[in-house]
């Protein structure tokens, strides 16, 4: 008998240790003829993954009260049908903990008859990693769905630009020095730096805009972003960066973008006047990470503001393109962050409380290399003189190729113009074999209907290995593969552009 008890004791210890390390609340619930619940058994876990005391007793009330008032009466109405039925229950929804705010939780029971008693024996998982990870899949399938569409747009919509864009620049050439015209066309080049701006944005989450990467100093440069976006406001910026940052492997244009639209977010969310903390760190994550981010080394960014912060039901929406609570924006700034972090190998999340203001957290890949170099800005290096300079401008568009055209004569150089690679290859051809080769390619890589910029360079190569090529293009996509060697480019010039940042782009390449 007392081997027997013994036994069973050591048994039942063995059942406790196993039930206290599964990944989740192990249970036993009994049913009685008449319908009425109780548990019998809850596993230790329930301490760790609810915040309820492991006590039978207590534990089926407490877990009920804390299921998220949307989510309790589809629990009770699923359980009481597989206590009817007697077949198999499970279940997703979501639970209310008191210090961590809303977790998502599976239930699982399959009914069981012991001593002519009816129980369900189950258990209740933490699975909002596995609901986070489906969120970030919708969010990508949305971002997908709608780039399409957004590309093709933003793609047509900045060859119309361009044409304005040039019109305006060349307009400006014209008038004497204090014309009270200027000033206009000073306001409208302004109005279309803006409509430029809402094209990258539509760019950067379409099908385009991956990042091309470099070793980028963050200090400097978000500190600058910050405030410029600030100037103006009533929103005061503080700054804590760590002293030995790594330096970031980013696309710099786009990360300022990233921080860009996060300052305006602050401020619009602080309309009375706050103070925007920026902090910068480095991390170096050994395992994968909750947000599936892999091991390495990242540079850990948290902006936190002041303002009045998000509604709970709308956290997990502030990504979703065109999803906006203010009465001002398009909906389309954290889209375009979220977009450009994901292509960054990077993570992105917000956490919010009314009241409290709202916090975003970036995990940034951080370069190998201590010492980077940062990429020297437009328009600063040393000019060559263009006169007689003799260019090629490819572009399917008549109205760019006659803008750019234009442009570029103003400036001393000679031009000829092509709708298609097809007659660019023959043109250059043609210079070649007449002595008077062209020193300079422009070109458009998307051509619809006939042959790109991208294989007519090619073909260029064959002709001549030394061709020198820019590429204009209103497809951020474009600036990835014009930065492939294979291709032979010198210079990306993106669409539209105005006269002064084409022929910064002509100098570039023809001192290369």
């Amino acid at each position: 008998e007392y081997r027997m008890k013994n036994a069973i004791r050591e048994r039942e210890e063995r059942l406790r240790h196993i039930a206290a390390h599964i990944p989740g609340v192990v249970y036993q619930l009994r049913v009685w003829e008449n319908g009425d619940m109780r548990m019998v058994y809850v596993s230790e876990r329930a301490v760790d993954i609810f915040d309820l005391k492991d006590d039978p007793e207590t534990f089926l009330d407490a877990f009920i009260k804390g299921i998220h008032e949307a989510d309790q009466p589809s629990f009770l109405n699923s359980i009481q049908a597989a206590v009817s039925s007697r077949t198999p229950w499970d279940f997703e929804g979501r639970f209310i903990k008191p210090d961590e705010g809303i977790i998502w939780f599976s239930g699982t029971a399959t009914p069981a008859r012991r001593d002519n008693h009816l129980y369900f024996h189950g258990i209740l998982m933490d699975i909002s990693r596995r609901k986070a990870a489906e969120e970030e899949l919708k969010k990508m399938d949305k971002l997908k769905s709608i780039g399409t569409l957004a590309g093709g747009i933003a793609h047509d919509f900045n060859n119309i630009l361009a044409g304005v864009f040039g019109n305006i620049s060349l307009a400006r050439l014209h008038l004497e020095s204090g014309h009270p015209s200027a000033g206009y066309l000073g306001k409208a080049e302004d109005s279309m730096q803006r409509a430029t701006h809402l094209t990258g944005q539509l760019l950067t989450f379409s099908r385009g805009g991956h990042p091309v990467k470099e070793d980028v100093r963050l200090e400097e440069l978000v500190a600058d972003t910050v405030r410029f976006d600030l100037s103006g406001s009533r929103v005061k910026p503080e700054f804590a960066f760590a002293p030995d940052l790594w330096p970031a492997k980013v696309d710099m244009g786009q990360i300022q973008q990233v921080f860009s639209n996060l300052t305006i977010n602050a401020v619009q969310a602080m309309p009375d006047g706050g103070h925007l903390h920026m902090a910068m760190e480095n991390t170096e994550l050994e395992t994968r990470t909750p947000f599936d981010l892999s091991p390495g080394r990242y540079i850990k960014a948290t902006i936190s503001d002041d303002g009045s912060g998000i509604d709970p039901e709308y956290v997990n929406r502030i990504f979703d393109p065109y999803f906006t609570t203010k009465q001002t924006g398009s909906g389309l700034g954290l889209a375009t962050v979220h977009s450009i972090i994901s292509k960054h190998d990077g993570h992105i999340h917000a956490s919010s409380q009314p009241g409290r203001g709202t916090t975003f957290t970036l995990y940034l890949p951080a370069s190998d290399d201590d010492r980077p170099h940062q990429g020297e800005a437009a328009g600063t290096g040393e000019r060559i003189d263009t006169p007689d300079i003799h260019i090629l401008v490819m572009d399917d568009e008549a109205m760019v190729r006659d803008i750019a055209g234009e442009m570029l004569e103003k400036n001393g150089c000679r031009v000829q113009t092509a709708p298609d690679g097809e007659m660019a290859i023959e043109m250059y051809s043609n210079a070649i074999a007449n002595g008077d080769p062209f020193d300079l390619v422009i070109m458009d890589l998307t051509v619809p209907g006939g042959l790109g910029g991208d294989e007519a360079i090619k073909h260029l190569r064959e002709i001549d290995p030394q061709v020198k090529a820019i590429v204009s293009s209103g497809y951020a996509d474009d600036a990835l593969r014009a930065n492939d060697t294979d291709y032979g480019v010198r210079e990306v010039v993106s669409k539209p552009y105005t006269m002064d940042r084409l022929m910064d782009a002509v100098h570039r390449a023809m001192m290369q």
